[in-house]
C-alpha cells in the first residue's frame, strides 16, 4: 500500500510539474534533468519504504578513487 502510495505521489509532482517544464525554452534539457532528479528521489523513497538503506556516496567515491589510483605507477 506505501509503495502504490509513493508512485501516486510522485506521479501527481510529475503532471504538475509537467506544464511548467513545458514552458521553458529548453524543454529537452529542463525534461531529461527533472527525470533524472525525479527518478533518483523515486529510488531512495522506494529503498526507505522496502527497510533497505541507501548506499553512501561515500562507497562510490572511495571505489573511483581506487580505481585511479591503481592506475598510477610510482
Amino acid at each position: 500500500m506505501a509503495i502504490a502510495g509513493l508512485i501516486l505521489g510522485f506521479f501527481l509532482v510529475f503532471i504538475i510539474d509537467l506544464r511548467g517544464l513545458l514552458r521553458t525554452n529548453r524543454r529537452k534539457a529542463a525534461f531529461l534533468l527533472y527525470s533524472l532528479l525525479l527518478s533518483i528521489g523515486f529510488i531512495i523513497s522506494l529503498l526507505q519504504i522496502i527497510g533497505k538503506q541507501p548506499p553512501s556516496p561515500a562507497v562510490y567515491i572511495e571505489k573511483i578513487v581506487s580505481v585511479l589510483l591503481s592506475g598510477v605507477k610510482q
